[in-house]
């Protein structure tokens, strides 16, 4: 049975420049190096896929200069051809199933395969359109009302920290509690009606589906939510946070393991529910690097 590997973009990047340090002779690292030969080993022998997403190409940093030729050679030498599919197309998967599941029909267990097609990516086309989907983020929208916590027990702290990443001026109680009204318009009008109307048949049902457990346990939802509502409340938006938290929302519940770096995968251990998806994870420092490695092994052998 096949493994799928989702490696984040740096630990791609990563194993990319190693591979041409090889070609060269060179090494610049022995778990790179070692990490690189299991998913050599592992992909021609048809027993693991390392899958390309959206979100790879999102990274400008990875695709610019002689990184985004380094990396497409990687991916060419070593066959990793199987795409992921967007993130719209996963969200609606999803969306259409709790639906299903709430009107009270029977549905089918996760089906992981829906992810994937060998359709090849036209990396440029792919940039401009997932910048679009990435700055019209639709998680962001909801990340606090679907929070583990109501905005009237925030600390002062994490409410600063929320404002700034929201934009807010003044009270950002009041705000957050308009943004979230807001959102309940966009729900209805933007989302369910174009998704699902043949399911759910009236707005108020597509209101009480919003407000119900079908919806808020969306994987893709539930995980986008959690991190973004763990990353504004705890140390507020860096560099890159966007593209890893869709990555993640996106494709966690899809792959046997998944690399992201050390604060999210830090977030997910706090809360396990994330280990109801069957994923195992691991951050992209050196001690877990051989984490991996020792996982990868232990598939090998089999």
């Amino acid at each position: 049975m096949k493994k799928y590997i989702y490696l984040d973009q740096n630990c791609l990047s990563d194993l990319s420049k190693e591979y041409q340090a090889e070609k060269k002779g060179q090494c610049l690292s022995l778990e790179l190096k070692e990490l690189n030969r299991l998913i050599i080993q592992g992909v021609k022998s048809n027993k693991l896929v390392i899958p390309i997403s959206i979100y790879h190409v999102a990274e400008k940093k990875l695709w610019q200069g002689k990184g985004r030729e380094a990396l497409q050679e990687y991916i060419k030498d070593i066959g990793l051809e199987s795409n992921l599919i967007l993130p719209d197309e996963i969200y609606i998967y999803h969306l259409k199933r709790a639906a299903r599941e709430f009107v009270g029909e029977t549905t089918e267990s996760l089906n992981k395969t829906i992810a994937y097609n060998n359709n090849e990516y036209d990396y440029e086309k792919a940039i401009k359109e997932s910048a679009s989907w990435i700055n019209e983020n639709f998680y962001r929208n909801v990340c606090f009302s679907m929070a583990q916590k109501p905005i009237r027990s925030f600390t002062k702290r994490e409410l600063t920290n929320a404002g700034k990443q929201r934009g807010y001026s003044g009270t950002v109680k009041k705000q957050m509690q308009s943004e979230m009204r807001e959102h309940k318009k966009i729900f209805l009008n933007q989302y369910v009606r174009f998704v699902f109307p043949e399911i759910i048949k009236s707005e108020d049902r597509v209101l009480e589906f919003r407000d119900s457990k079908f919806f808020s346990e969306i994987p893709m939802l539930k995980l986008s939510c959690y991190l973004w509502a763990k990353n504004c409340l705890n140390e507020g938006f860096q560099e890159g946070d966007e593209t890893d938290i869709d990555a993640i929302s996106s494709y966690l519940p899809f792959v046997d393991a998944m690399t992201m770096d050390k604060s999210k995968k830090s977030f997910l251990q706090e809360d396990e529910f994330y280990k109801d998806y069957n994923t195992n994870i691991f951050s992209i420092k050196k001690d877990d690097l051989k984490n991996l490695i020792r996982y990868l092994k232990r598939f090998e052998s089999k």
